[in-house]
């Protein structure tokens, strides 16, 4: 089995390129996510959620007015590859190199966002982790379900710690 390990979120401004990126460097291994209030915690949730096939797009709170591609590097055995996608589209562009690496010829591909959809972001990076096609059990009568990346990425990403203050985390490898 493979493991998906973040390496970089970012967070850019095409219609406006003065505007510099914001950029998330990620740990091998465990990551936290901390600081004080409004300092962007669950921004950065809310794009690794979007990008990794949620349905949602980020809040866009004033700080990130005019940022619209999400782009976040993934590190696996067999090298770097680079998920983007934009807050207004359900389309995922795949490019095989990471994030500092991408040039225009650069190969790539597009997947979509939307879970139901026959070439989509989950079914992909499951692939990658030799988890596709795989059920889980849903009761006790040995009912199952389909293992989608969604179920992975709510057990790797977690908002806080139990405790009576609330810390996001964020494991990056999955």
């Amino acid at each position: 089995m493979n493991r998906l390990i973040l390496k970089k979120l970012v967070f850019t401004s095409p219609a406006q390129p003065d505007k510099k990126p914001a950029v998330i460097d990620f740990a091998p291994g465990f990551n936290v996510i901390s600081g004080p209030s409004d300092t962007g915690k669950t921004l950065i949730f809310e794009c690794l959620n979007y990008i990794l096939g949620g349905t949602e797009p980020p809040k866009e709170p004033p700080e990130a007015k005019g940022y619209t591609n999400l782009f976040l590097t993934v590190t696996t055995a067999t090298g770097d590859f680079t998920l983007e996608r934009s807050i207004l589209s359900d389309d995922i562009r795949i490019f095989k190199a990471a994030y500092d690496d991408i040039k225009d010829d650069t190969e790539s591909e597009i997947v979509s966002g939307r879970a139901t959809a026959r070439v989509n972001i989950s079914n992909h990076l499951l692939e990658i982790v030799g988890m596709n096609n795989k059920r889980l059990k849903k009761n006790e009568s040995n009912e199952t379900i389909s293992l989608t990346f969604n179920v992975l990425r709510s057990l790797s990403c977690s908002k806080s710690l139990p405790s009576a203050k609330p810390m996001p985390m964020l494991v990056s490898t999955f």
